[in-house]
């Protein structure tokens, strides 16, 4: 159970303590939805925390190397920071879209090699 503390869980880190979880510009959606209003539920806020939970534990999961588990993580990180983006865009009011139409491919958190997973 968190307490409030830096490295506690992964929402509280980003949103209060501005430490760096997932990637600057992913942890920057995270704090702009909290702002909107998209984490008064607890259950919203906890999403984040599994996510933080998910994105670790792939690598293990599929017995990836080093090198291949950096790239894929940089892919989901991508496909996050599409779908937060499109997420924030709605609560600001704008009208839901295909959110391919809504972020340029080079949003990419952080550009690099991509394939198909």
């Amino acid at each position: 159970m968190s307490n409030g503390k830096p490295r506690d869980a992964p929402f509280t880190d980003i949103v209060y303590h501005e430490l760096s979880v997932f990637h600057p510009k992913v942890d920057q959606l995270i704090r702009d939805l909290n702002v909107a209003g998209a984490f008064e539920d607890p259950f919203a806020r906890e999403y984040i925390n599994v996510k933080a939970r998910y994105i670790e534990a792939l690598p293990k999961a599929h017995g990836w190397a080093p090198e291949e588990a950096e790239a894929r993580r940089k892919v989901v990180l991508g496909n996050w920071a599409r779908e937060l983006h499109h997420r924030l865009r709605v609560l600001e009011g704008e009208p839901a879209q295909s959110e391919n139409r809504l972020i340029p491919l080079e949003y990419d958190p952080d550009p690099g090699p991509h394939r198909e997973l």
